[in-house]
């Protein structure tokens, strides 16, 4: 396997893991930003 081909597959690795992670990510600052509300807030 030549460089072009480790490439494509460092790319195709980044991509695959970009997919999963944003989902979550989204969902973290998500709850972040509910949790952060609820302080604000004051909950009694």
């Amino acid at each position: 396997m030549g460089a072009r081909g480790m490439k494509t597959m460092i790319f195709r690795t980044l991509f695959l893991n970009t997919a999963l992670i944003v989902p979550s990510l989204r969902q973290l600052m998500a709850m972040a930003v509910e949790s952060s509300h609820e302080l604000s807030v004051g909950k009694p």
